[in-house]
């Protein structure tokens, strides 16, 4: 009896400690983005799975299906949202367009069997108010503006920087407090009207800053930092000029050079171009061209472009 006793127990702490690990088969994450954005919400799996992912959305204690077998779901309630979706080949869901409605939770999920445990793969999203773009080139100065009203009234005492490079981080850096620089490496300091300078950027300085008051738990002024670089490379018998661009989001701009001549066909030494998304490489035989005619010209998806010299004509912010 006390053999079967024993047995009957040990088969429960088995049994317990089975359903610990098929509900302990989850991830979790935290995405900040602003409305406007392209956001891709991780689900990777084998392109074989996912006719057998889920992805559910959750707000305000309301849940909606969004991707039921692989196939995104057009009922009258998610036909908007589905609109804005991409069900990637590795299961990731993208959406485009971001707006303030979509903050909420995410839950990636693969029904389980006999043999395998249920998978949940959950991401956090909230949805920050359109923060204003700036661009500058690698090497150059830029000015930030701090945007909350008033801050600077008390020679910005109260005022916070923090700095997050990547949609995923989920604590922003701390940049300043006051007129304190705390990162940066000496590069950063604060402005009387409290704005964000920043000097020699480099790729590490694209991203997101906000400007915070103390007593208020809210990130809701700020920028976007992109950074814009361009180098020149030269082989045996041409010369490459490639631009592209760091930032923190999905990058969406599209990177082209410019001649100041017009037409490339007439530009003496065009052997060719070509380019990948966020970048561009122009191509000359060497010795055939005029550097401060080149130009490399960022545009973002609605159309705005930013011009930059090869050759600057002038320290300063390359906005």
């Amino acid at each position: 009896m006390a053999e079967f006793r024993l047995t009957e127990i040990s088969l429960f702490l088995i049994l317990q400690l089975h359903f610990t690990a098929v509900h302990s088969a989850t991830s979790f994450a935290s995405l900040r983005v602003s409305e406007g954005d392209v956001v891709t919400l991780p689900c990777d799996s084998p392109p074989e799975h996912c006719a057998h992912k889920t992805w559910l959305f959750s707000r305000n204690s309301k849940e909606m299906t969004l991707v039921v077998g692989g196939k995104i779901v057009q009922t009258r309630f998610a036909r908007a949202k589905a609109a804005r979706l991409i069900f990637t080949k590795h299961c990731s869901l993208v959406m485009t367009n971001v707006t303030a409605e979509d903050a909420g939770q995410y839950v990636c999920k693969q029904a389980g069997s006999l043999h395998r445990m249920p998978m949940y793969a959950t991401i956090a999203l909230s949805v920050e108010k359109s923060l204003p773009f700036f661009y500058a080139r690698r090497g150059a100065e830029v000015s930030l503006p701090c945007g909350v009203v008033n801050a600077h009234q008390d020679q910005c005492i109260r005022t916070n920087w923090l700095f997050s490079r990547h949609l995923w981080d989920p604590r922003p850096e701390l940049v300043s407090t006051g007129k304190t620089a705390h990162a940066k490496s000496g590069r950063a300091s604060v402005a009387d009207d409290c704005s964000l300078v920043i000097k020699n950027i480099s790729h590490l300085d694209a991203g997101r800053y906000f400007c915070q008051e103390d007593a208020s738990p809210v990130l809701e002024a700020g920028a976007h930092l992109t950074v814009v670089h361009m180098i020149e490379s030269m082989g045996d018998s041409k010369t490459e000029f490639s631009c592209w661009v760091s930032t923190s989001r999905q990058c969406t701009l599209m990177v082209f050079w410019r001649h100041a001549d017009g037409s490339w066909k007439d530009v003496p030494g065009f052997s060719g171009m070509h380019g990948v998304p966020c970048s561009s490489t122009v191509m000359f035989a060497n010795g055939q061209v005029n550097k401060e005619k080149l130009k490399c010209e960022v545009t973002d998806a609605s159309g705005k472009v930013q011009t930059f010299d090869f050759i600057p004509k002038s320290s300063g912010s390359g906005r």
